[in-house]
């Protein structure tokens, strides 16, 4: 009668010590997840950021040169004393004019009616999942383009214009 009491023991011991295990593991492995995430959307909007500040370097840009830069590095800071210029306008910090900027590769083209910025992740699933895009056209207060088209300008932001990278379609817009 003894022996069995004793199994019947140290079975339970060895549950309660599996469950223990199982339930550290199971802790150990949330802890990665939770440290990413927050990161990584911390990154993706530092790209939506970087975005809205190159759009607001290009206006301030064309304000004072009368076009678009056609390069991050027209919009990027001065080779040593030099005063601002078309080359270098000193508009945007120099990792932005770089193209690497906290966790996002930039690129910018020049487009028939005016620029494309577009943000990537530098590591995809570490530094974003999305990518970015913002286009601009110079506006004459009409909201027809060439030919009677219409206007469009898409916004770098979290609700617009940006993609899954792996499936490349557009996430459903968010309603306010």
């Amino acid at each position: 009668m003894e022996a069995r009491k004793d199994i019947k023991t140290r079975s339970r011991f060895w549950l309660l010590a599996l469950l223990v295990v199982v339930a550290i593991i199971l802790i150990l492995a949330v802890i990665p997840i939770t440290t990413t995430v927050p990161r990584k959307t911390a990154y993706e909007l530092a790209a939506i950021r970087a975005c809205q500040t190159i759009n607001t370097a290009q206006v301030q840009y064309r304000s004072t040169y009368g076009r678009y830069a056609t390069t991050l590095s027209e919009l990027g800071p001065l080779p040593g004393s030099a005063s601002p210029s078309p080359s270098s306008a000193d508009l945007i910090p120099k990792s932005l004019a770089a193209g690497l900027h906290q966790g996002y590769a930039y690129t910018m083209v020049e487009t028939p009616t005016g620029y494309a910025v577009n943000a990537a992740p530098q590591a995809f699933g570490v530094t974003g999942s999305r990518t970015f895009l913002r286009t601009a056209r110079p506006s004459s207060g009409s909201t027809q383009g060439a030919g009677g088209q219409p206007r469009t300008t898409h916004r770098c932001d979290s609700k617009l214009e940006s993609s899954n990278t792996r499936t490349g379609r557009k996430p459903q817009r968010r309603r306010n």
